[in-house]
């Protein structure tokens, strides 16, 4: 899964990436590497804020836990704010899912 990264919410207004999730690594104390849609970009450190890992990633096979035989794909990844987490998009057999899902909320397979 991805714990081996700094992880962030970029509040960057360059490069369309309002609070999006994205990977790191400081270049120095004023300018941030960021990985965004599988490009790096040159980031100020003010627009990034660090975050815990993510528990799942965009491709990893999951289920809900109200819904154990349902088997589900991570397809985005949000971050909510007030409680502090990472929220997951879901698709079920082929169909985008409006819930969002909690790391609890979620089985890995």
């Amino acid at each position: 899964m991805g714990n081996n990264e700094n992880w962030a919410v970029c509040t960057s207004p360059d490069y369309d990436m309002i609070q999006s999730i994205v990977t790191y690594e400081m270049i120095d104390s004023q300018i941030a590497s960021v990985m965004y849609k599988g490009k790096s970009y040159h980031v100020e450190q003010k627009y990034i804020r660090p975050i815990n890992p993510p528990k799942f990633v965009k491709g990893d096979k999951v289920s809900p836990a109200n819904h154990p035989d349902w088997i589900g794909e991570v397809v985005g990844m949000g971050y909510h704010f007030k409680n502090k987490e990472m929220m997951y998009l879901l698709t079920i057999n082929g169909k985008m899912k409006s819930k969002r899902y909690f790391a609890a909320d979620l089985i890995a397979r």
